[in-house]
């Protein structure tokens, strides 16, 4: 791979992994209207497992606490998660549909949709759906009261980012809007980052994006 396409992906990925947009699909957008020959999948998990790490190390302290609480320890010092000592398992429970539906829709996730057409309707989609949640979510709600039925709808609106192009954070907020709950849910209460799944070796194509998702379906 030219060192030049190295470096346009690498800004593509850090620019896109942090916002609500599939940064899996930029990047195979990007080499698809580039015309360079499309990302071997290495790579792509290289560039995720690198932002990844990022969001990790800088909600270390979240994760530590939320994982302390769910095995009944005492620690950390964030006062929206202490009063939620329940938030490991309803983030297990919130995993659950991803992983079904990445199994039953596994080979036309890699196949059949994963094409420029499709993955520009869901991000324009995903858009709208984003539009939608913000004009409607009262936002009155913080991670305090993060119930089961938040977990389970919330998981559910996760499972579309097996679509290429589905923004897995994107949906998440969304979803999150829509149950009413602020706006800060959507970085700190689900992980929405995680390395792209296989996927058959592609053609070369002349521009193409690469999404996340939730990870798991890259996002």
């Amino acid at each position: 791979m030219p060192i030049l396409q190295v470096i346009v992906l690498a800004v593509v990925q850090g620019l896109t992994e942090f916002l609500p947009v599939s940064s899996t699909a930029h990047l195979y957008l990007t080499s698809w209207l580039l015309g360079w020959h499309t990302e071997a999948l290495d790579f792509d998990i290289a560039l995720h497992i690198g932002t990844l790490l990022a969001i990790l190390l800088y909600f270390m302290r979240d994760w530590l606490q939320i994982v302390a609480q769910g095995f009944g320890m005492r620690f950390g010092r964030d006062e929206e998660l202490k009063q939620n000592r329940m938030m490991l398992w309803l983030l297990a429970i919130a995993t659950i549909p991803v992983g079904v539906f990445g199994y039953v829709f596994n080979k036309q996730a890699e196949t059949t949709w994963r094409n420029p057409f499709v993955m520009g309707v869901m991000l324009v989609a995903v858009g709208v759906v984003m539009w939608l949640a913000e004009r409607a979510g009262r936002m009155r709600r913080d991670l305090s009261s993060l119930n089961l039925p938040d977990s389970v709808v919330i998981g559910m609106a996760q499972a579309l980012s097996i679509v290429p192009g589905t923004s897995r954070s994107g949906i998440t907020i969304s979803a999150g809007l829509f149950r009413d709950f602020e706006r800060p849910f959507g970085r700190r209460g689900f992980p929405s980052c995680s390395p792209p799944r296989p996927s058959p070796p592609r053609p070369a194509r002349r521009s193409t994006i690469c999404t996340s998702t939730a990870a798991s379906t890259p996002s």
